[in-house]
């Protein structure tokens, strides 16, 4: 099973927000990818203040107290947190990870439903390159650190120290650009899933025949987790013909999906092909 053996424990050396936790966990994951480390690496750490910690997708919020998160699926919003990432090395794919932390979380007898922990918290997966990452964030009174690193046979803890690098970076992932990102309202919109559930909403701001600019949104899993965004990119000033093309239909299914089928999502692309066709019809009659 994943969870026997080894595995190394990090904390942090001094008190630290979600930014700055955000900067250690990618430095982490730098790491794995240069050290190619075989056991798991696990980080915890809690913080005392009432947060809002937003999906990698979800559509954005400003105020204080207010990140974003690496993993997608739904916001977790709470007095205070306890966060536990698991790095695993190795090269299993999106769906193995997800399903790895779900078991995990079920056999501490925590009960799941979409992401969902029963009590207040949430889950979620994605993958960087060969390093798998899941994030559990729950309230600090359900106090599971310590059954978590009580499933692997041997821990080897370490104390992480906080270089000034990682703070700088943290105050980057606290930056109004990064957790206030949103689809707004656009020329286009469509929609894919259940509002209550998993979902994604596409937008197109148009300009003539041309995608002026191109956002996504929603609560949803994906590896590697700026892929959806990338393609957003690609769409940026594009002919509006590039959205049925083999190029953006190709970079959709080269990603790995959870929460949605990827067949879904290539078909969003398509009805906002439509929708973008009458709109420019309606313009140009106009």
């Amino acid at each position: 099973m994943l969870w026997s053996g080894e595995a190394r424990h990090y904390l942090l050396n001094q008190e630290a927000g979600y930014g700055v936790l955000q900067a250690v966990v990618e430095s982490l994951v730098n790491r794995c990818l240069g050290e190619r480390p075989s056991e798991p690496i696990v980080i915890t750490h809690s913080i005392e203040e009432p947060l809002r910690i937003l999906g990698f997708y979800s559509p954005g919020v400003h105020g204080s107290g207010v990140y974003r998160r690496f993993t997608g699926g739904r916001e977790y919003l709470g007095d205070d947190l306890l966060y536990i990432g698991i790095l695993l090395p190795g090269g299993q794919g999106l769906r193995q990870v997800y399903s790895h932390v779900a078991e995990m979380l079920m056999d501490l007898g925590l009960r799941l439903r979409d992401g969902w922990i029963e009590g207040g918290g949430v889950y979620g997966a994605t993958r960087f390159g060969d390093v798998g990452l899941a994030e559990i964030l729950v309230p600090r009174g359900m106090d599971i650190g310590g059954q978590v690193l009580g499933l692997f046979t041997r821990v080897s803890r370490h104390v992480y120290s906080v270089r000034g690098l990682e703070k700088y970076r943290g105050m980057q992932y606290t930056s109004r650009s990064w957790v206030g990102y949103s689809a707004g309202e656009g020329d286009i919109e469509e929609v894919i899933g259940d509002m209550e559930g998993f979902w994604m909403r596409l937008v197109l701001y148009m300009h003539e025949i041309y995608i002026r600019e191109a956002r996504v949104e929603g609560s949803f899993y994906a590896a590697p987790p700026a892929a959806p965004y990338n393609i957003m990119a690609f769409l940026r000033g594009a002919h509006v013909d590039e959205l049925i093309f083999y190029q953006a239909e190709l970079s959709w299914r080269k990603m790995e999906f959870l929460g949605l089928d990827v067949e879904e999502v290539v078909d969003l692309l398509r009805r906002a092909y439509t929708s973008a066709e009458k709109y420019i019809s309606r313009v140009e009659e106009g």
